[in-house]
């Protein structure tokens, strides 16, 4: 289900609870995907759900993945396998949203505010898709 709301573009599914993505508005030049959460969902299915979100915005120049490591699991033992694999995961989420090869996105690790944010950069020879 899609709820476009006057600040943001949600994707939900009530047969799953934990199966949410938002993406604050307006859109501009960089997309601001502010939750990134597979559920029970494949990742395949949800960069499906993130690309039938991102029809309703002008293709971006870069995405940003604003929490792609909450603060909840940083303390845990296992925190830094699983920033790996959140990363893994985002990586091949946003290829299937952008209908392109994971290689070819340029990839940006950051930590701002104690958050670890994730921006990909669409390539130049893909912008005009």
């Amino acid at each position: 289900m899609i709820v476009d709301e006057d600040y943001s573009l949600q994707a939900c599914l009530p047969a799953d609870p934990w199966f949410w993505i938002r993406l604050d508005k307006p859109c501009g030049p960089e997309l601001r995907v502010t939750d990134l959460v597979t559920g029970q969902m494949s990742l395949l299915e949800t960069g499906l759900a993130l690309r039938k979100l991102m029809e309703k915005a002008e293709r971006p120049a870069t995405i940003l993945v604003t929490d792609v490591h909450p603060a909840w699991i940083a303390g845990s033992p296992a925190s830094l396998m699983e920033l790996e694999r959140r990363l893994a995961d985002a990586r091949d989420i946003l290829s299937v949203a952008l209908g392109l090869p994971a290689e070819d996105l340029k990839m940006e690790l950051r930590r701002k505010r104690g958050r670890f944010q994730l921006r990909a950069t669409v390539p130049d020879q893909h912008k005009l898709h």
